[in-house]
């Protein structure tokens, strides 16, 4: 596809990214009465739109997903099919994903301010917590995981809100890797010990992300790393990160004993859930007397 493309009602403006999975474009949503919005369309590749498993796996996450309505999950307006292009509309947010903030800061051999991580991490712990606990119409609840936080699945808008992405797709993403070798090349380094060694995992491999999260951005360095993703899964699986202080001696134990709490080697040793993170990442901030809110956020 290029510009000026038609999906539907949607035309395509110009592409935003591309990965192993899909193409994202940005694109405007035109109705009646000169209405046009912008929207962030996802295209699934076509070697992968030839794949039963994946495309039923995209469908039936990407509904599940569309249920979700919370100010820091990026909202899905649609999911199409149009010309053998099977695709998702979802919310444009003006802003850069975590990754790219940190690698900015990096190229000023910076780290994110610590204010910065913790205020971010908290909003995106609010919005586990909010997925985690939905229900159907009739209450049942949706056991929805993330299976994918890492700091590309998360940015900041210009006016400092907090936005978690791809909801609903790493599963899929999953069985695309089966399709394709390098799918998720890199992401090894934020599964869960239960997730590296293939045991079942519940919510709390979400909580042991945000955890591999915080370290990172505080201290500049994984809590596991490898020259290889076989090298990475073999030091996950077996656990027990050096304490975030070893590397930034400024850590405070109390921050320490947090992130390593969402480190935990066993998911009952973690937080019982992602709201409770937050109250924990929220109770530090208010106990060191922070005072930075989302307008700082947007201005950083």
């Amino acid at each position: 596809m290029k510009a000026g493309h038609k999906l539907g009602r949607y035309e395509i403006t110009s592409l935003l990214a591309r990965g192993g999975m899909a193409e994202v474009w940005l694109a405007s949503a035109r109705g009646a009465g000169g209405f046009n919005k912008q929207v962030v369309i996802k295209t699934i590749l076509p070697y992968l739109a030839q794949d039963p498993d994946f495309v039923f796996m995209f469908i039936n996450e990407a509904l599940l997903a569309a249920r979700l309505n919370h100010p820091n999950i990026v909202q899905i307006f649609d999911l199409g099919h149009v010309d053998d292009v099977y695709f998702i509309a979802m919310e444009y947010v003006p802003g850069k994903t975590l990754r790219q903030i940190s690698r900015a800061c990096r190229e000023r051999a910076q780290l994110l301010p610590p204010w910065f991580t913790l205020r971010v991490m908290a909003a995106v712990s609010e919005a586990l917590h909010y997925a985690h606990n939905l229900v159907d119409e009739r209450g049942k609840p949706l056991r929805l995981i993330h299976r994918d936080v890492t700091p590309e699945n998360i940015m900041v808008s210009y006016s400092g809100t907090v936005k978690v992405l791809d909801f609903g797709v790493a599963k899929a993403t999953a069985i695309a890797s089966g399709t394709r070798a390098g799918i998720i090349k890199g992401k090894y380094a934020y599964l869960a010990p239960e997730q590296a060694r293939g045991a079942g995992a519940d919510h709390r491999a979400d909580l042991y992300a945000v955890g591999v999260c915080l370290y990172e951005l505080l201290t500049g360095q994984r809590p596991f790393w490898g020259d290889n993703d076989m090298a990475i899964l073999k030091r996950v699986s077996a656990g027990h990160p050096d304490p975030p202080s070893t590397i930034a001696a400024w850590i405070p134990e109390a921050l320490e004993r947090l992130v390593l709490r969402a480190l935990a080697y066993e998911p009952d040793e973690r937080f019982h859930d992602a709201g409770e993170l937050e109250e924990a990442l929220s109770s530090f901030l208010e106990t060191s007397r922070d005072a930075h809110g989302q307008r700082e956020l947007g201005l950083f």
